[in-house]
């Protein structure tokens, strides 16, 4: 998946990179659970306090490639979720003042849950709406400085409608 957004790759980057602006447009993000360095590089760890569906959930983003504004690709676990996710940004125009962020994840085929698992298809789901709900609200962060979703809550549906169609689908993406 992939979205435009109206601010240079550097200011971006600084919005993927930085905790304290993490916490403006992760979705579900309301605290830090402990501090991290502003920039991150293999093995970073960065923790977040989240609501998903009112239900708080550890967030933990651990750093596996950083390139500054190039590329940023981490092992996520978001409560009993589990993915790779890889954030790519390139110029979507020749003067710089717009970046096209592709956000990949990838992810197990099935997700325990206490007593069941999810399958495939929910897995997927889930998946790829927090991949459209994560590019529209980095993308509302840079471009207009507004946190998207009621209080920090997360509201992904698992068997809910479709993802934001403010992303989209990319031939060989998500």
């Amino acid at each position: 998946m992939a979205v435009v957004v109206a601010s240079p790759r550097a200011s971006v980057w600084s919005a993927l990179a930085d905790p304290e602006q993490a916490l403006h447009w992760r979705p579900g993000a309301i605290g830090l659970l402990e501090s991290a360095p502003p920039e991150p590089a293999p093995g970073r760890v960065l923790r977040l306090r989240c609501l998903l569906k009112d239900v708080p959930v550890a967030f933990e983003e651990r750093t596996l490639e950083a390139e500054r504004e190039e590329r940023l690709r981490s092992d996520v676990r978001f409560g009993l979720f589990r993915c790779e996710e890889t954030f790519t940004l390139a110029a979507a125009d020749p003067s710089g003042a717009h970046t096209r962020v592709g956000l990949r994840i990838a992810t197990p085929s099935e997700t325990p849950l206490v007593g069941e698992s999810l399958d495939r298809f929910a897995v997927r789901r889930f998946a790829t709406e927090l991949a459209a709900n994560s590019l529209a609200a980095l993308r509302d962060w840079c471009e207009h400085g507004n946190r998207r979703g009621a209080h920090g809550r997360l509201d992904v549906e698992i068997l809910g409608d479709e993802p934001a169609r403010l992303v989209e689908a990319l031939p060989g993406e998500g």
